[in-house]
């Protein structure tokens, strides 16, 4: 006589490594809680460096300068205060550090609101143009 079967047992993968659920179950939380950690850190990390920054700029000015990380070209610089933002020039390429220098199309004016583009889409922070001190400004007309 026989001996009926009661169904097929199934072991779990970590019974066949030796390791008990508890435990499995304890590193599974670390590895878990790390990488969150670990993602938190680089997420910070990121947004604390700017990759991309342009240097200020002043009224009449044909050429605007910055630093981004190498190898981001090309870098496209816009003018952003009008309703659309207008394409006003783009730097094909970046120095072994990173600086790049762009001519612009038209000369700068006061006030305007200028932001780099790199290829990768980061976005510097914006730049206000301003009136260099000590330059005279224009004739009242």
């Amino acid at each position: 006589m026989s001996t009926p079967q009661r169904g097929l047992v199934i072991e779990p993968p970590w019974r066949r490594c030796g390791l008990k659920r508890r435990r499995v179950l304890k590193t599974g939380v670390k590895s878990i809680a790390l990488c969150v950690a670990l993602g938190a850190v680089l997420a910070m990390g990121q947004s604390a460096t700017e990759t991309l920054i342009l240097n200020p700029v002043y009224t009449g000015l044909s050429i605007v300068s910055g630093t981004a990380v190498a190898g981001s070209s090309p870098i496209t610089i816009y003018d952003t205060s009008y309703a659309t933002r207008s394409k006003i020039g783009t730097a094909a390429g970046t120095a072994s550090d990173g600086k790049f220098y762009c001519a612009v199309k038209p000369a700068l004016i006061a006030g305007h609101k200028i932001i780099a583009v790199d290829k990768m889409g980061n976005v510097s922070s914006v730049v206000t143009v301003t009136q260099k001190a000590g330059a005279l400004s224009p004739a009242p007309q």
